[in-house]
């Protein structure tokens, strides 16, 4: 878990007690820059596309949770990302043996489509 200052790939990032990222850690503020949520998201997505190029394995299955499984050795900084992205509102997901729980069951949803999919296929589904 990143806590203080942590400096990556070239960028310094500070990091609450909790492990949490808090923005790009400027040296003195520069007016008219990307602070706050910008800055915050530049980071989770520069994390997310590093990883997606260094995961060699995945396996999706789309149940009552999406479940992704994927090398073993990538899952402390799957779990530094998903807490980062916290409040989950759409789920559950489990990646590996991480398992988020989230706000809204989309699943639920998914089960009363699920026997009419075929039905369904090249077709808009909209809910008012």
């Amino acid at each position: 878990m990143y806590t203080g200052i942590q400096t990556i790939d070239g960028v310094k990032y500070e990091f609450s007690s909790a492990g949490i990222c808090l923005g790009e850690k400027k040296n003195e503020p520069t007016p008219n820059t990307n602070t706050g949520t910008k800055t915050i998201k530049n980071y989770l997505l520069g994390r997310i596309e590093s990883l997606e190029k260094r995961v060699k394995r995945g396996d999706l299955d789309l149940n009552d949770s999406v479940k992704i499984a994927c090398e073993r050795e990538f899952d402390d900084e799957i779990y530094q990302i998903a807490l980062n992205l916290k409040p989950w509102r759409k789920g559950p997901f489990r990646i590996n043996e991480l398992f988020i729980d989230s706000e809204w069951q989309s699943f639920v949803k998914f089960n009363l489509l699920k026997p009419h999919l075929n039905e369904l296929c090249g077709a808009s589904v909209l809910r008012f």
